[in-house]
């Protein structure tokens, strides 16, 4: 039984073509061992990467996720040399002869895309000194600065700067330590910018994925 607004086998275009038809080019059959996790959940399950494009893939796993679903995958066995990761929201989901065992169908998204729905889950503030530079072509510093983490969650940033970086543009943000994790840096793309006090700005950034 199918689940979701389409499945690629079926669904038709205005032409008389179906997706997977047009998709033919694009997708490329693949065997890859894969890993699964749905978003906010620790759980990782087993599956099997079944193709490839660049806008998505087909994951054959146990878990019906429902289509909205949004999704880790890591491509590729854990002991690989090198790994593939995405976030991915469920566009399709149906069973297979097998018992137990589904086809998922994935679109890619970034942070941005579930940040704004999510951006008021397990946000913790933080009030920590972090450095920090401009690193896209909109938002470029030569050296780095210093600036404030107010707050994080899983999927974006809080941040006090000293100038009012534009939407769309990258931060590299040097995270120290904190509750939330160990000390790493971060790509964090700007989706907002507010006026603070003292000629500083607040941003809220989505950390890419």
């Amino acid at each position: 039984m199918v689940v979701g607004p389409m499945n690629p086998k079926e669904a038709s275009t205005g032409g008389g073509s179906t997706l997977r038809e047009r998709r033919q080019t694009r997708r490329i059959p693949r065997r890859d061992p894969a890993r699964v996790q749905l978003f906010g959940d620790a759980t990782e399950h087993e599956c099997r990467l079944e193709n490839l494009s660049p806008g998505g893939a087909s994951i054959r796993c146990r878990p019906p996720f429902p289509p909205g679903s949004v999704l880790r995958l890591v491509v590729g066995a854990p002991d690989a040399a090198a790994v593939r990761r995405h976030l991915a929201r469920v566009v399709w989901v149906h069973g297979i002869p097998e018992p137990g065992v589904h086809d998922v169908g994935v679109r890619f998204v970034e942070w941005c895309d579930v940040f704004e729905e999510r951006r008021s889950h397990a946000r913790r503030e933080l009030k920590v000194f972090v450095r920090y530079r401009g690193v896209s072509r909109d938002a470029y510093d030569r050296d780095e600065q210093h600036g404030m983490l107010e707050d994080a969650s899983e999927a974006g940033l809080g941040l006090i700067v000293h100038r009012p970086y534009p939407p769309g543009s990258e931060l590299e943000v040097q995270v120290p330590k904190t509750a939330l994790g160990p000390a790493r840096t971060v790509r964090a793309k700007v989706v907002r910018v507010q006026t603070s006090t003292l000629g500083r700005w607040l941003v809220g950034a989505c950390l890419r994925s």
